[in-house]
């Protein structure tokens, strides 16, 4: 009883971490983008990591894009969720790609 148990609890949480590829209308967000201090991977399949560099402390995010709000993306499984905010969106301008997250300007490294 107790080993079926903790089998449905890591099924479940294999489940829980399998992201969702990227949908329609946010395929321009995949990329490596870096900033000032900040660099986030977002992959076509839905897994990001995210690193960002302040004062003297770090902060590194990996996981699946759990769910899109309107202005903001979740990432992380269960209780371990971060929301990333969309300043602005992935545009292109001159030919370089750039986005706000959280306040800070990235530009596309690669698609």
């Amino acid at each position: 009883m107790r080993g079926s148990a903790l089998a449905a609890l890591v099924f479940g949480l294999l489940a829980c971490s399998n992201p969702q590829p990227l949908p329609q209308g946010k395929a321009e967000f995949a990329g490596t983008w870096e900033g000032d201090g900040v660099r986030i991977e977002i992959t076509p399949e839905g897994r990001v990591t995210y690193d960002r560099k302040k004062g003297a402390g770090n902060e590194r995010i990996q996981g699946p894009i759990a769910g899109w709000g309107e202005d903001n993306f979740v990432v992380g499984v269960m209780t371990q969720k971060t929301t990333i905010e969309v300043d602005e969106p992935p545009h292109e301008t001159s030919g370089t790609w750039t986005m706000v997250i959280n306040g800070d300007t990235v530009y596309r490294l690669q698609p």
